[in-house]
């Protein structure tokens, strides 16, 4: 029985993260603000990624967590 535990345990550990909150709905509060997805990738806390406005800026770094609620950073690449 212990042995099973174990197994469940260190499958679910390799699991990948579950956003809580839909690849589609991410993007979609995104372009809500007028802003281009270069990247998004999952996280458990939501999802995670680069975004550029759509009428010319600096690319910044963006997590739109569970609840839809987007945090923009400034990107540390100097590209």
């Amino acid at each position: 029985m212990r042995k099973v535990l174990l197994l469940a345990l260190a499958v679910q550990a390799c699991s990948p993260a579950d956003p809580g909150i839909s690849r589609e709905k991410a993007e979609a509060v995104l372009r809500s603000f007028n802003l281009n997805v270069l990247s998004l990738q999952p996280t458990p806390d939501g999802w995670t990624g680069a975004v550029v406005p759509q009428r010319g800026g600096y690319r910044m770094q963006v997590t739109v967590n569970r609840l839809g609620v987007m945090q923009l950073q400034p990107d540390d690449c100097h590209c």
